[in-house]
């Protein structure tokens, strides 16, 4: 975090002496979120068109009909809440679909499931190596810990806006010691094992 503020702080203090105000970062909140919700489900190629429940697809379509409404991540929410109280079980399942294809969607919406085939061993690696550093205690805790945070952050942040990969790269970086840590634990096993067999 030190460090992403390091690098954009030269720039917001020289932008913030030529207009005489803070500068956030990013200000395009709502077109995001609109962007997050306007998933392609009726691309001419049909590699390209993102697979959804009927009901999902009728949701998408009518939050594109009325896009001109959406001007505010508020006008965003509202929608979704009536829709939420109309429809509870579509409005889930989008998010279910969002929060998977965070892990391998991509913006073109091309060769996805090439990446997931690619995420799917590396996540289920940090998955068993999370498991086993909370275990362990201590500091491996302190560590899973500290990264499901940051995990948090970031998918929650994709799920909220578009729901691609990308997004999801900065905790990416954390999980790779947990697949470190997942495959080191399975070769002590059988390091003890094979040492065990061998007394024997």
């Amino acid at each position: 975090m030190l460090g992403n503020l390091l690098a954009v702080a030269p720039w917001e203090i020289w932008a913030s002496r030529q207009v005489g105000e803070v500068i956030p970062l990013c200000t395009n909140g709502a077109t995001a979120i609109r962007d997050g919700l306007s998933l392609d489900i009726n691309s001419g190629d049909l590699d390209r068109v993102v697979r959804a429940p009927v009901e999902v697809r009728a949701l998408i379509r009518e939050f594109i009909e009325r896009q001109s409404e959406m001007k505010s991540p508020g006008t965003i929410a509202r929608f979704l809440g009536n829709a939420f109280v109309d429809h509870p079980g579509s409005v889930i399942k989008l998010f279910v679909l969002k929060a998977v294809r965070s892990w391998y969607a991509t913006d073109s919406q091309q060769f996805e499931p090439y990446v997931a085939m690619i995420q799917a061993p590396y996540l289920l690696l940090a998955g068993a190596g999370a498991f086993a550093a909370w275990r362990r205690g201590g500091i491996s805790r302190d560590y899973v810990a500290f990264a499901a945070l940051v995990l948090f952050y970031f998918w929650s942040m994709t799920i909220v806006v578009l729901s691609i990969a990308r997004y999801m790269i900065p905790p990416m970086g954390l999980f790779i010691v947990l697949c470190g840590f997942s495959l080191s634990t399975v070769l002590d096993r059988f390091h003890l094992d094979s040492g065990g067999a061998a007394g024997n």
